[in-house]
Formats: structure tokens, sequence, C-alpha cells
């Protein structure tokens, strides 16, 4: 199995949290770093320490989760299941609870519920200006490839326990000295997310202090029931806790969990992760790192469904990214390979019947040529063959001794023609039986008179007009003639 280097990296208030896991060999590793920030210090010097501090190379995706305060966090209840629909109509929902309008807003959500009568939401709206703002401090070699709430990080690493018991109910809560994630879970899914700020209740950020008992009931335990109400009124029937699972920096207090089990009336455990196969090199790092291990481990998650890198804040993508991609593009290129061979298989068909019919028409000028010769191999070639043995029988040469030949034919149309007649040719042939004459001259009488002259001569056997025509030219008129004249079978003049 390949290498796969993840950072996940958890901001809150006052606090960053970075781990770095890396996965080889079923075995994970991990680094962790932590810095303290304040709002005047810029976040992108904050992470690039930490990113340095963890020799964070430029490859390898970046998961980022911001705490519950930096978003709103609402259920919603749609009457249709379709998610397209979904998507379309959660900016005007939300628009009605929340205080910005809703071109101002970015908004994802996932399902609780399906039914009948619709479909329940939970859905996370975040301050556009905050998200650019983010996107904005990041460093080269912090190229996020998720942001998401924490806490819903957290829930997955419940919800993808695979032993849980659909008909539970679970309480997470997330608890650092500054405030509470309360989610609750029925079976694998969660359905609930509240922040308590417990900078209400305190001005001392020691643990014990904290969590010491007031006078009466404590008041993180009275936040806590006041949630458990508004849960119970937002899912139909009374919500009690089966389980009450807690992670974060105070995970490990025995204060906060007895206090908790009084509350809860249930056990409180440990928050446990899950790794998908891999074992660990190490144990777990400290309960204060849990953000950042949950945000790392959703880079072997699929789930994209709670992701604001998406719409308007999606990462840009490299055209071969995906695997989809590249699948496509191997498809165009086969369908380009493909049309390619099938051009050029039926351009060698076509040309391989052209070939074929400019053969037989050799095959027949060859046989019309040499009567009794059969075509061995190729016509053309021994069609020049059988010219330059003197094979042929029925021979187009024109210095056959049974005809005049083409200089007797010359020399009688000279003798028989005087220079005085106004005569101009423009076209003379010449085969074995006859010659042709295209000319034009000055008058019918004219044309007559070359006939007479020309059947005088022995050389001819008949002499023919085949056409005249006349033709204005300039100031007078010209005729056009055209005779056709008989060769004489005996030699001439030899």
């Amino acid at each position: 199995m390949g290498r796969k280097d993840i950072l996940g990296i958890a901001i809150n208030d006052k606090e960053i949290t970075a781990l770095r896991l890396v996965a080889e060999n079923k075995k994970l590793d991990m680094q962790v770093a932590a810095r303290q920030w304040r709002e005047s210090e810029q976040l992108s010097h904050a992470l690039k320490a930490l990113a340095d501090e963890l020799h964070w190379p430029c490859q390898g995706p970046c998961l980022v989760g911001l705490p519950l305060s930096a978003f709103s966090v609402r259920n919603l209840h749609v009457p249709f299941h379709d998610e397209k629909k979904r998507a379309q109509i959660l900016p005007f929902e939300l628009e009605s609870r929340l205080l910005l309008p809703a071109e101002q807003v970015a908004s994802v959500s996932f399902v609780t519920t399906r039914g009948k009568d619709g479909t329940g939401l939970v859905a996370f709206a975040a301050e556009k200006i905050m998200l650019n703002s983010l996107l904005a401090e990041k460093e080269g070699n912090l190229a996020f490839r998720a942001l998401y709430p924490a806490a819903y990080a957290l829930a997955r690493q419940v919800q993808l326990e695979a032993n849980l018991d659909q008909s539970h109910v679970t309480l997470l809560l997330y608890a650092d000295v500054f405030s509470v994630s309360f989610i609750c879970l029925r079976g694998n899914t969660p359905f609930f997310f509240r922040e308590i700020t417990l900078s209400e209740f305190w001005q001392d950020e020691d643990v014990a202090l904290i969590l010491s008992p007031s006078s009466g009931e404590h008041r993180l335990i009275q936040e806590l029931w006041q949630n458990i109400r508004l849960c119970s009124r937002i899912s139909g029937h009374e919500f009690k806790p089966e389980k009450v699972l807690i992670a974060g920096p105070l995970a490990n207090s025995s204060i906060l969990s007895s206090l908790l089990a009084q509350f809860a009336d249930c056990p409180v455990e440990r928050a446990q992760f899950f790794f998908k196969g891999y074992s660990l090199r190490k144990g777990l790092p400290a309960p204060a790192f849990d953000a950042a291990l949950a945000c790392a481990l959703q880079g072997f998650d699929k789930d994209d469904t709670v992701n604001f890198r998406q719409g308007e804040f999606a990462r840009p993508r490299a055209l071969f990214s995906q695997r989809k991609n590249w699948l496509s593009a191997a498809l165009f290129c086969a369908l380009l390979a493909f049309s390619a061979i099938l051009y050029l298989w039926n351009t060698v068909r076509v040309l391989s019947l052209e070939s074929e019919h400019l053969r037989q028409e050799m095959i027949t000028q060859y046989k019309g040529a040499f009567p009794g010769k059969e075509v061995v191999h190729d016509p053309y070639l021994e069609m020049l063959s059988a010219q330059k043995e003197g094979q042929v029988e029925t021979g187009l040469s024109l210095f056959d001794s049974q005809r005049p030949s083409v200089v007797q034919v010359l020399a009688a149309l000279s003798q028989n023609l005087p220079k005085g007649i106004p005569l101009k040719v423009s076209r003379l042939l010449i085969d074995q039986e006859r010659v042709q004459l295209k000319g034009e001259t000055d008058s019918f009488k004219t044309v007559d008179t070359i006939r007479s002259l020309l059947a005088g001569s022995p050389l001819f056997t008949g002499v023919q007009i085949i056409s005249t025509n006349i033709e204005k030219k300039g100031d007078g008129n010209t005729v056009l003639f055209e005779l056709s004249l008989q060769l004489t079978m005996a030699e001439v003049g030899r």
C-alpha cells in the first residue's frame, strides 16, 4: 500500500493544533504541534510556523476544522428527498433564520432522517467573508483540501464505529477551557450540534476551579440540560443519552467525568477514533489534539458532504487530478485511436478497390492490343515487354509497310495545296486509316476547292467535308471547316 501524508488542523479562538498523519504499510505515525495565537497575529504566520515545525511537505491533503462558533447551525425539514432540490432551496430556507442575506452566506448540509413527509437536515452556514479571509491566509505549502466544522469531523469518527447500536442515543462532547461542543447522535447519525461558551462562567482557566461546583447545580450542567430539552423538542420525542463520549483537552478530567456521569446517569467514556484498519506505531496523542486528529482522519474518508471547499470556494483542480478525468482522457484517446484506425482501414480499402479497377482496365486494354495473349502478372509491364519484342499482332504504328508514312501524308498535302489558297490549319490528326484536317479559310468556295485538290492525290481514296461553319472575326467572316481524308492501302511514293 502506498504512502499517505495528511495534515489535520483544528483552529479555535486562541489556539491552533496540528497533527501530521503518515500512513505506510498499514502503520500510522503521528506528529503533533500546537501554537497559541491572537487576533492581532496573522493566521498565515501561525499556520506556517506549525507546518515548519512538523516538516510538512508541499504535497498531501491539508484538512482544517473550525469551531462551531464560526458557523450558524440549524435543523431543517424539507418536504422532498431530491438532493439537487435540497441544494437549491437550502440558502432560501436558511435566509429567514439568519441575520445575513443568503448571498453573503455559504452553506452545506447533510441528511439526518428520511420519511414519507420529507427529509430532515442539519445545515451549517458560514459568512463568505470569513471563508475568503481564511483561504487568503493560507501559505503555499498549505493547500486546504477541506474546511469542516471540527465537531462534524469528530462526529464522523463516532458515526464510522461499526458496532454502534442504531437504537441508542449517544451524546458526544468536545470540551476545552473555552467551550463545549454538544453533539447528539441517534445510532450512527449525528442530528444536533450546539456550542456552549464557558467563558461566561469563569475568568480563571484552572480546570479544578472551572469545574468546581458552585452553589446549587453547576451552571455547565444547566446549559447541558437546556440543550437536552432543545434536542428533545427538535427530535419530537424525549431525548435521554445512553452513553456520553468525551473528547478534547478536558477529556481526561476526572472532575468533568464525574459531573457528566451524575448529569446523564449513564457511562462516560473517552471518544474513540476509527483508523481504517491501520495500527498505531505509538499511542494516541494527548486529548488536546483530538480535533486535529479527527480532521486528519477525514483524509481517509471519501465523504465530502460537509465541506465548504465546494462551489465558489472549491479548490482549483489540475486537469488529471481525479481518476474520472484520467478515465475520460483515456476513453477519448481510445476513441481517437479507433477513429484513426478506422479511417486508415477505409482508405486502404478504397485504394485497393481503385487499384483493382485500374488493373482490370489495363488487362482489357492489353487483351485488345495483344489478342491471344494472357496476362500473367502485371499487364502494364507485360505490355511494355511485348512492344519491345515486336510481338504486336495488331499494332498501332504509323509506319506499317502497307500504309503511307507520316512524311508522305505531309508531302501530299503540301503538293496538292498551292500557296495562293488562304488556309490556316488548326489541327491535323493522322492515324492508320485516315487523316482529319481542321482549319479556317475565307469562303465556302475555297473549302470546296481544297477538297477537290486533295481528292486528286493518289494518296487519298476519298475526301469528305465533315463540317463547315462561318464565324465573324474583326471586319470580315471566317469559315471553319473539317475534312476527312481516307488513306490508300498501297505504299505511295517510295
